[in-house]
């Protein structure tokens, strides 16, 4: 809906800052954990965290889950957390 949509474009949250957050994500079955602002800091990420804590589809533990294949997520977000503190790959 359109209220949805404007919160996904409006939720800013700064890393380690007042929202922020560690959140365990299950991705296919695997779990992973990071901040809530390096989720946030992905507009499909972002989505999907909106949309759960909205609907209160958080899983065991808070745990937001996604249904696809895992084996790249790690690399997912190391590059998201890379990009937040600046770091780039093409130095």
């Amino acid at each position: 809906s359109s209220v949805i949509s404007l919160e996904i474009e409006s939720l800013q949250v700064a890393r380690h800052g007042p929202g922020d957050r560690v959140m365990k994500v299950n991705v296919g079955g695997k779990e992973f954990t990071t901040l809530r602002s390096t989720l946030l800091s992905c507009s499909v990420l972002k989505d999907y965290i909106v949309r759960a804590e909205a609907n209160g589809e958080l899983g065991d533990g808070g745990a937001l889950f996604i249904d696809r294949d895992p084996t790249h997520f790690g690399l997912i977000l190391a590059y998201l957390r890379n990009r937040i503190e600046g770091i780039s790959y093409n130095s």
